[in-house]
């Protein structure tokens, strides 16, 4: 009963902590891994940062900017053409659902000139 106890305590403190959110952001990095030499990485699995987006929540940084984590071609294909237009991206996040090695998961994207 005490561990029981002690375990939904940690897993309600631990989601008082989480944020939810969306930050914008020019795509600054995109990586996509082969997935034979990364199979934890495999395509559709991606990642990404925007410029410039240094915080957002508690999710984690890879030079100095967020790193978010993405798995589908149709967000492959958004941060790719906004990449190459240059038109900022917006992405919403929450730190505290499937997280991918620690780095936050893209809940959604919107592109745009600005995006919404």
């Amino acid at each position: 009963m005490i561990i029981l106890v002690f375990n939904l305590s940690i897993t309600v403190t631990s989601k008082c902590f989480a944020t939810t959110g969306s930050v914008t952001g020019t795509v600054q990095y995109y990586r996509v891994h082969d997935s034979t030499m990364n199979p934890a990485w495999a395509p559709p699995l991606f990642w990404f940062t925007l410029n410039d987006v240094t915080s957002a929540g508690t999710c984690v940084l890879f030079n100095g900017n967020v790193l978010f984590v993405a798995s589908s071609k149709e967000e492959l294909a958004l941060i790719i053409s906004s990449m190459t237009s240059g038109h900022a991206v917006s992405v919403d996040y929450d730190d505290s659902v499937d997280l991918v090695n620690g780095y936050c998961r893209a809940s959604a994207m919107t592109a745009g000139n600005p995006p919404p």
